[in-house]
C-alpha cells in the first residue's frame, strides 16, 4: 500500500476522485494549475505519490469529504505561507500509519468503535493540531516537531477534536 501504482485502476480512481471531491470538476487533470489546486506542489506528481501515496490519497478524499471547509482553508493559507500541503499530508499519514502499525492506536480505535473512522478523525485532529499552530508560527520546523510529539503522545485528544469539529459542523 505505500508505493502508488498508476497502472492499478483503484488507485487511478482514487486519484480522480480526490481531484472531483477537492475541484468539484468532472473531469480529467489536464494542466498543472489542476493539481496545484488539490494539494500537489509540482505537475511530476508521480515523485509525490511515490511514497504513501495511495493512503496520502485516502487522507485528502477524507478531508475534502469530511471537512470540506478545513480542506478548502488549508488550499488558501497553503497559497499565503508557502507550505507544500501534499507534503504534510503524506508525513502525517507516514505519522498515522506508525501509530497503527505500533498499536499505538489500538485502545483508541476500541473506545471509538469503529476502527476506519478512528484512523481517519485521529488523522483529521493531527492536521487540525499542525493547521493551528501554522496560523500561530511560521516555523515549520518547530511546528513538525510539536505535531509529531502531540500525535505521538495525545491520540485521544486529536480524535476527540476532530470529532468534535465533525459534529458541531454537521449539527448546526
Amino acid at each position: 500500500m505505500n508505493k502508488f501504482n498508476f497502472q492499478n485502476s483503484l488507485q487511478l480512481i482514487l486519484l480522480l476522485s480526490c481531484f472531483n471531491c477537492v475541484t468539484k470538476a468532472d473531469r480529467w487533470p489536464v494542466n498543472i494549475d489542476d493539481w496545484f489546486e488539490m494539494s500537489f506542489e509540482t505537475n511530476n506528481i508521480e515523485s509525490q505519490l511515490e511514497n504513501f501515496g495511495a493512503l496520502s490519497l485516502l487522507h485528502i478524499f477524507f478531508l475534502s469529504s469530511y471537512f470540506s471547509e478545513f480542506y478548502e482553508e488549508l488550499i488558501r493559507v497553503r497559497k499565503l505561507y508557502g507550505f507544500d500541503l501534499y507534503s504534510v499530508i503524506s508525513a502525517l499519514s507516514q505519522v498515522t500509519l506508525q501509530q497503527l502499525r505500533t498499536k499505538k492506536l489500538n485502545k483508541l480505535i476500541k473506545n471509538f468503535g469503529s476502527g476506519l473512522e478512528a484512523v481517519f478523525f485521529y488523522f483529521a485532529g493531527v492536521m487540525l493540531f499542525w493547521f493551528k499552530q501554522i496560523l500561530r508560527n511560521k516555523d515549520q520546523v518547530a511546528i513538525w516537531e510539536l505535531t509529531k510529539q502531540k500525535a505521538l503522545s495525545a491520540s485521544n485528544d486529536l480524535l476527540q477534536e476532530a470529532w468534535n469539529a465533525f459534529q458541531s459542523k454537521h449539527n448546526n
